[in-house]
């Protein structure tokens, strides 16, 4: 039996949010690394630039390195906000955090 338990990560820089090599404004999704913490994300969400929602909803649908991007319309245009939610259930907003895709 193998018994494992989550330790808080001290990364001392900013996370990073990249593109996914070949996306564009018609298929999009992102890699975030740096994430400290426990490093583990629940939920990462994509608001465009005039809208006061977070409509676009991402996941680990395409595998395991990247979060793909559900988009409710295309193309998506930049810049876009980031909210990202934690397995804590800690919430961070950046604005125009993704400024070209």
């Amino acid at each position: 039996e193998t018994l494992w338990r989550r330790v808080s990560c001290k990364f001392q820089s900013n996370i990073k949010i990249r593109s996914k090599s070949g996306t564009s404004g018609w298929w999009y999704g992102l890699h975030v690394d740096d994430v400290a913490g426990f490093g583990a994300l629940s939920s990462v969400k994509l608001r465009e630039n005039g809208s006061t929602e977070f409509d676009v909803l991402c996941n680990k649908s395409q595998g395991p390195s990247f979060w793909y991007c559900n988009l409710p319309h295309t193309p998506i245009v930049a810049p876009l906000d980031v909210l990202l939610i934690d397995s804590a259930g800690r919430v961070l907003i950046g604005e125009g955090v993704i400024q070209d895709l």
